[in-house]
């Protein structure tokens, strides 16, 4: 049997951490035990009421000034608020109103900084080529066969929003939480590795979110996590980014990256996923 990893990124993220689970869960008592060894979750949007900090992110990156901040800090309050009331769609509402925002909403930040995208805080504007070459990609018959995805066809759309909304601001904190404490049988050995990294440059969720994120996971590791020290990262001379291991968990930053990482640096999103 091969070692299984599941890996994903953005909203991604949260499908890794709830399929994990499941296999965590169910492999007790199946017939067929799947050999999952662990997961790593890119930019993902895992906990959201406690990944809104886009306003001291923003405002010390340059990108907003001290009165953008003031309006997205109280957007991101709201949106909190409407998260611990369980009014998902109300929450979405907010979230997208900060990120996207409408023609005349000055609490947005792609009205006030004026980006087009937000995958890249030095690429205002997308070039959709490189993002959809995966069309190609997955047209591929070899690619296809070797997933097991059969002749079920490709395609992006709304309609997967539309019916996802409401769970777009649900957190999987506590699937991440059950994860990283596994144990193995008998053993007070960590059962699976769990990783978190972020592009330098991203907006929508930067590094400084999933570290807000990871200090309130309940874990063995929280305490020792907090005091932790990040080591360098070097890719053939060059450094990469920066990586933080506390027992099973790693947090990396990537450099010179954005929400993307393998389209914005893929050599070194190769190395990363590979050392893990």
């Amino acid at each position: 049997k091969n070692d299984f990893y599941l890996a994903g990124e953005s909203y991604g993220g949260k499908y890794v951490a709830d399929f994990a689970l499941t296999i965590h869960v169910n492999n007790v008592d199946a017939k067929i035990e799947i050999p999952l060894k662990g997961i790593t979750i890119g930019n993902g949007l895992c906990d959201p009421a406690n990944m809104l900090v886009y306003s001291n992110y923003l405002n010390q990156v340059g990108l907003i000034d001290d009165y953008g901040k003031t309006l997205f800090e109280q957007k991101e309050n709201e949106a909190a608020k409407l998260v611990e009331e369980n009014k998902w769609s109300e929450a979405v509402d907010v979230f997208y109103s900060i990120v996207n925002g409408g023609l005349n909403d000055i609490g947005s930040i792609k009205n006030v900084t004026g980006f087009s995208k937000l995958f890249n805080y030095l690429v205002p504007e997308l070039d959709a080529s490189r993002y959809f070459r995966m069309y190609d990609l997955f047209r591929n018959d070899s690619l296809r066969k070797s997933i097991h995805v059969g002749d079920v066809s490709f395609a992006f759309t709304n309609k997967v929003g539309k019916f996802l909304k409401e769970d777009i601001m649900k957190s999987v904190k506590s699937s991440i939480e059950t994860l990283v404490n596994a144990t193995e049988k008998n053993s007070n050995k960590k059962k699976y590795k769990v990783m978190f990294y972020n592009g330098q440059l991203d907006i929508i969720v930067g590094h400084p979110t999933t570290v807000n994120f990871l200090k309130k996971l309940e874990w063995t590791g929280k305490q020792e996590y907090s005091k932790a020290r990040r080591s360098i990262w070097y890719y053939k001379k060059e450094i990469a980014g920066y990586v933080r291991k506390v027992e099973n968990l790693y947090e990396v930053l990537v450099r010179n990256a954005g929400h993307l990482v393998p389209i914005d640096q893929p050599e070194w999103a190769f190395d990363l996923i590979t050392r893990f």
